[in-house]
């Protein structure tokens, strides 16, 4: 799978819904197990972005263009986002990890709107992040 990279700064977002992918050898994505996450629409084009959970002990994040002809449900008026990456130390209340994430965050409160990504992925226990805060939305404030 291709490492997809989406820059820093304004974004549309058009569209969320969820998203179960079926696990298996001919999977697009690789997965030998389901998988849940979200379709979004960003700037036009549809992303799957989905917990891969590797062998039920490990997890991680992945983003990627749809491959297998998913199609978001749950369209709304054209919001801006403001999508910030993250790739280093994490620290938390009581440990310190390396992560990666994006986060979608709404532009006038800098409140999260959908978070994406691997923590602890140096460690032999990676950890997926998947949140989705739709009330932090602008079209919901």
């Amino acid at each position: 799978m291709e490492e997809i990279q989406i820059k820093d700064g304004i974004h549309i977002l058009s569209g969320i819904s969820d998203l179960t992918i079926k696990g298996d050898c001919g999977s697009p994505y690789y997965l030998w197990e389901d998988a849940n996450g979200f379709v979004i629409e960003l700037d036009g084009k549809t992303y799957v972005v989905f917990e891969d959970p590797e062998d039920g002990y490990r997890s991680c994040g992945k983003i990627d263009l749809a491959k297998n002809g998913e199609v978001c449900t749950n369209i709304f008026p054209e919001q801006k986002v403001l999508v910030k990456y993250f790739n280093g130390e994490y620290k938390g209340e009581w440990w310190t990890s390396q992560a990666w994430y994006y986060e979608f965050l709404n532009p006038d409160t800098n409140e999260l709107i959908l978070k994406i990504g691997t923590d602890n992925y140096d460690d032999y226990y990676p950890r997926s992040i998947l949140e989705y805060h739709p009330e932090n939305l602008p079209i919901n404030k």
